[in-house]
């Protein structure tokens, strides 16, 4: 049940309608924790940031990808690693930290090429430009490959 409440979360989350998303990943939490699913907490905690992060509740969101990436690091897991490198380094683009979230993407971005992810390097790295324009003021070809993005 705590799967299917946090797919709802989800789902809400991509039509937008965030307190039902939040209100269902709560449900998801509750029961992950209740049976220890260190897993299913992790993916949550995930999942409830992104929809604080998009309710521009910055550092709620920032607060729940630390709690996922404690426990994605406690058990290895370097692929939704690089994911919340990701997410937090958009977090930081949203903040204008844009020396932040480009130490943060670069992360991400190595991460998920040495793991073969090429569709989520390519998106990451696209947010990777955008932080590094920020900071230069103008896009500059020599610092990125363009046949990466």
């Amino acid at each position: 049940m705590a799967k299917t409440y946090n797919n709802m979360g989800a789902i809400y989350q991509n039509k937008g309608e965030l307190d039902k998303a939040l209100k269902f990943c709560e449900k998801s939490l509750k029961i992950f924790e209740q049976v220890d699913d260190i897993h299913g907490m992790a993916h949550t905690y995930t999942n409830l940031g992104n929809a604080y992060q998009l309710k521009d509740e910055l550092d709620k969101a920032l607060e729940l990808y630390e709690k996922a990436m404690e426990i994605y690091k406690q058990v290895d897991d370097t692929h939704h690693m690089a994911k919340i490198y990701g997410n937090m380094g958009t977090l930081e683009i949203k903040k204008g930290n844009y020396k932040d979230a480009v130490t943060l993407l670069k992360k991400a971005v190595d991460i998920l090429e040495q793991l073969g992810d090429v569709p989520y390097a390519q998106r990451t790295r696209q947010f990777l430009m955008q932080a590094q324009v920020q900071i230069d003021g103008k896009f500059d070809s020599g610092k990125f490959d363009i046949d990466t993005l």
